[in-house]
């Protein structure tokens, strides 16, 4: 009876004689679980609730809630009071997917202003002021399309930020998987992560959050395009040194290699990616502002076809003019011998 009872179903990978209900029961526990409290009205309601008006945005849009992450040990548990919204693009679309992303705000009018925990123990960073709580729309089990649902995992959006962390650069976006509850109801694995903004950027590289640029593709989330576009002109100056100022060249790279890699379908200069850094600079001196670093967002049309030779966007639709530059290259090179040799 022990040999068995430590034997592994091949067919299931679960351990011989567990259930169905035993492994659904072991599984709601394997990962965090993450319980949003709210008034009903505010999250359902037919005229004021966020999730039954999806496609509706804003601050006008955001609701009070309370947010309490438990592990499966019950350690390390924690609760904030916080601001919550819809997040997303076209999965916030009902036809389209039940299932929507949302986001949690840590504001002073409805808590403590930031959310101060280990929330990642891999991170130094320990201070939010907002966290994704992303659904996952492309390749998933709720998809419109048969040909996504066919790919489902919900891992690929995460595995691009990820693989940039383990490429080196520790801002890329740390993340888990969590069950997600609404007010005690189950509702589905999401993925909680950072959110990358300016106040991300600040936490991570220092700075004044107040005083430093973000995208989400095309839109600007905080701050301007002054910097942004002055960046982008500097590229164009073709001066290796201060291109080096004012971008993360070496994330910039990283971020090439990891979509390329990864055959990203999904990339353009207006959506599915974010930037942060930038600022306010003295007239003629672009070196003054915070070296622009690109994030991955959106990546879910990722690892699709392992035979892919997709030519990826660059959304910030500078590479074909550092590509002249033989600084550039090389580095490029170097990245490639330090992530795909010994």
């Amino acid at each position: 009876d022990q040999d068995v009872s430590r034997s592994t179903d091949q067919v299931s990978g679960l351990p011989a004689g567990t259930s169905e209900a035993q492994a659904l029961i072991q599984g709601l526990v394997d990962i965090p679980s993450l319980s949003i409290a709210m008034n009903f009205d505010d999250f359902a309601g037919p005229s004021n609730g966020i999730y039954t008006n999806s496609q509706q945005s804003g601050f006008a849009w955001e609701r009070a809630c309370s947010v309490e992450l438990i592990q499966g040990d019950n350690s390390d548990a924690w609760q904030e009071s916080c601001g919550i919204r819809v997040q997303g693009g076209a999965s916030r679309i009902p036809s389209r997917s039940p299932k929507h992303g949302l986001s949690l705000r840590f504001r002073e009018i409805y808590g403590a202003g930031k959310l101060r925990e280990d929330l990642f123990p891999e991170s130094e960073v320990d201070t939010f002021d907002t966290l994704a709580i992303r659904a996952v729309y492309n390749n998933s089990w709720v998809h419109s399309d048969a040909g996504q649902r066919g790919r489902a995992s919900l891992i690929r959006d995460q595995w691009a930020r990820s693989t940039m962390l383990d490429m080196g650069n520790p801002e890329a976006g740390n993340g888990m998987m969590v069950h997600l509850y609404i007010n005690g109801l189950y509702w589905g694995v999401h993925n909680l992560t950072e959110r990358q903004n300016a106040a991300h950027y600040a936490e991570h590289n220092g700075g004044d959050s107040d005083l430093l640029d973000a995208r989400n593709g095309g839109s600007i989330t905080d701050g301007n395009s002054t910097a942004w576009d002055a960046m982008r002109a500097v590229v164009n100056g073709g001066d290796w040194a201060l291109i080096q100022q004012v971008l993360d060249v070496d994330t910039h790279i990283d971020y090439q290699i990891m979509n390329r890699y990864g055959g990203n379908s999904d990339l353009s200069p207006g959506n599915n990616w974010r930037a942060a850094g930038g600022g306010a600079f003295p007239a003629g001196q672009p070196e003054l502002m915070a070296p622009w670093q690109l994030y991955a967002w959106d990546t879910e049309r990722t690892l699709e076809d392992e035979t892919s030779s997709l030519e990826v966007v660059d959304p910030a639709e500078i590479r074909t003019t550092l590509l002249t530059n033989s600084e550039y290259r090389i580095r490029f090179a170097d990245r490639l011998q330090k992530h795909f040799f010994n």
